[in-house]
């Protein structure tokens, strides 16, 4: 059923290419509906707010909660940062970030750390403004993550998200951290 929700979305997408549809995390979940070999999944999780709308899921290897490959569609500005702060520990000591190419799409790729050789993140630049595909690794090699992300089919992801309407609205204030509890369009909010 989910595949032919999938079907449907990216059909209406091919009769316009100026639709504008307002997706729910839910939506991309199909998406990530990939069972990666030797891996347990996760539940599918996911988010509107502040203007993105994001849909998540982590995989374990062998079902070990150490070793983590999480992936994510992330529309919106919630991912308004540099590629170098994917991995936990910046760029200190032996990690290094590089680019490259990953089913046509631009990558960015950082890996290693002070605590964590093996661990990391890709961001892969999807058609569209502000439209991602995210993964972060722990324990495994950047290579092994990169070859897990082909699993996924990142043209049909690009295709069906390219045109979709984002909700309005920017970061929620938090009490005590610079204002109210509100939305304000465009600002972090404290």
């Amino acid at each position: 059923m989910k595949i032919i929700r999938m079907l449907a979305i990216s059909f209406l997408f091919c009769l316009s290419g100026t639709l504008a549809f307002a997706f729910t995390h839910e939506d991309l979940y199909p998406f990530l509906e990939v069972q990666l070999p030797g891996y347990t999944a996760d539940e599918l999780d996911g988010f509107e707010a502040g203007g993105s709308i994001i849909a998540a899921r982590d995989y374990f290897k062998g079902g070990n909660e150490d070793i983590i490959f999480g992936v994510s569609i992330v529309l919106g500005q919630a991912l308004n940062v540099s590629p170098a702060l994917l991995s936990n520990q910046g760029l200190k000591g032996k990690e290094h970030l590089y680019k490259t190419s990953i089913q046509g799409f631009k990558a960015d790729v950082t890996k290693g750390g002070e605590d964590c050789t093996l661990c990391g993140g890709i961001l892969v630049h999807l058609e569209g403004k502000n439209r991602y595909f995210v993964c972060n690794y722990q324990n495994i090699t950047d290579k092994e993550a990169i070859s897990l992300i082909n699993r996924f089919d990142l043209k049909a992801i690009s295709k069906a998200i390219k045109n979709v309407q984002l909700p309005e609205g920017g970061m929620m204030k938090i009490p005590g951290m610079g204002g109210e509890s509100k939305e304000e369009a465009g600002e972090l909010g404290y």
